[in-house]
């Protein structure tokens, strides 16, 4: 469904401002957001907005704790959209947060919108999580 397409297309790029807020101090999205290529602008409700602003909090809030319980001395470097190419598998994309603790290992969380319900501002499986030790095993 192209709406629902371009919807978590919005949820993603806020979700991704959110979190910018939180680790770079830049400011927060709005509520719209343009689709490039697509001459769209997408809003989502202060309710959905409000919601997701939540969700990016816990998963900051997350990895502050998991890097706490390791070293609470040290912090853990937080990277946003970092684009990553396998050569071997010759294939790209990106990581929508990489968590690096003081120990090593790293967390890679991944934005998901299963549900986008605008009725009742609901946001479920927000962030997928892997947790990797030093040299990339799970």
């Amino acid at each position: 469904n192209i709406n629902k397409r371009d919807n978590g297309i919005a949820m993603h790029k806020i979700a991704e401002g959110l979190m910018s807020n939180l680790v770079n101090g830049t400011a927060k999205p709005g509520l719209s957001v343009d689709i490039k290529g697509k001459n769209k602008t997408v809003t989502i409700s202060q309710a959905v907005y409000d919601k997701l602003e939540e969700q990016v909090k816990a998963l900051h809030a997350q990895i502050l704790a998991t890097q706490n319980a390791i070293d609470s001395s040290k912090k853990p470097t937080i990277k946003l959209e970092n684009r990553v190419y396998s050569e071997q598998e010759d294939m790209a994309g990106s990581i929508d947060v990489l968590a690096i603790y003081s120990d090593g290992r790293a967390s890679v969380f991944d934005y998901k919108f299963l549900n986008l319900a605008e009725k009742d501002g609901k946001i479920t499986d927000f962030a997928k999580q892997k947790l990797f030790n030093k040299g990339g095993s799970k």
